[in-house]
């Protein structure tokens, strides 16, 4: 069989997932619409199959894919959303926010290789094309309730990883804050209803830190994502030993009250490190829990 063939049969593997099998091999994709205007970020366990669903056709010619973890491609699905949320397109059918203008595509790719290490997935590839046998899935065949039962629990796999995507990121950021407090000297400016700032000055492992906020400052939920901490700027050190400064700025005031769905555990833990970096109540300034 050729390597085409052999790529083809791993791309239409229908194997069922559970919510608990997270570990699973699955894809994530770049679909091109076939009108070139805009293409589709998603996780699929049968790339073909899944396309077959949507409204838009898609040109294969210039899709791509990666092969990695359940977890991973939902972990690379979601930073890849937020980040290239300015190109969002919203189009019609199953998965119709999850499209984006063909003018992000190149950042998209250079995000992704720039990720992939770290999140640890496999290189984009070239999908072949289907076949008339591939693209007559067998979803056609199921029943609507059959097909909503299918969608219930692709989002069910989803959420799933990506709560325990926002468990490892807010873990993170307290061990960030308990290295602050405890090696840093801290200049706060007061919180207001929009924002607060910081300004810190220590050694390498206290700014080291600090870019851990920003690295881990996002957060994943149903409908995209949120980065809790805004801007930060960094004075570079002239040696290991001499203290830097850094300037964080931690911007609320553009979470959307209806979009920003945390679980009570994930939203009580993200004010908690708030709280400790500002000494003084955050809590009210964040949105509630709605789900």
């Amino acid at each position: 069989m050729t390597e085409n063939g052999t790529t083809a049969n791993r791309m239409n593997d229908n194997t069922q997932v559970t919510t608990d099998n997270l570990s699973e091999s699955c894809y994530l994709y770049m679909l091109t619409h076939a009108d070139g205007s805009v293409f589709k970020i998603g996780v699929a366990n049968d790339i073909f199959a899944r396309a077959a669903v949507f409204p838009q056709a898609v040109d294969y010619a210039k899709s791509c894919a990666a092969r990695g973890t359940r977890a991973a491609c939902y972990r690379a699905e979601g930073v890849l959303h937020r980040l290239l949320h300015r190109f969002r397109r919203r189009l019609d059918g199953d998965g119709g926010t999850e499209w984006f203008s063909i003018d992000g595509y190149d950042r998209a790719r250079v995000l992704f290789d720039a990720l992939r290490d770290d999140i640890g997935i496999g290189s984009l590839e070239a999908i072949p094309a289907p076949n008339a046998m591939v693209v007559q899935s067998d979803y056609f065949l199921l029943s609507r309730e059959e097909r909503a039962c299918r969608r219930k629990e692709r989002r069910r796999e989803r959420n799933e990883a990506q709560y325990l995507e926002n468990v490892r990121g807010v873990a993170m950021l307290e061990g960030a804050v308990a290295t602050i407090l405890e090696r840093a000297q801290i200049r706060r400016y007061r919180a207001t209803l929009f924002d607060g700032s910081l300004h810190v000055r220590g050694t390498k492992e206290t700014l080291d830190a600090m870019n851990t906020l920003i690295k881990h400052g996002g957060f994943i939920h149903e409908y995209g994502g949120l980065n809790i901490f805004g801007r930060l700027h960094t004075r570079k050190q002239r040696s290991e030993h001499v203290p830097g400064f850094a300037s964080l700025n931690v911007m609320w005031h553009h979470i959307d009250m209806q979009d920003a769905i945390f679980t009570a555990d994930i939203r009580d833990r993200i004010v908690g490190v708030l709280e400790a970096l500002f000494l003084e109540p955050i809590g009210h300034l964040l949105p509630v829990v709605t789900t």
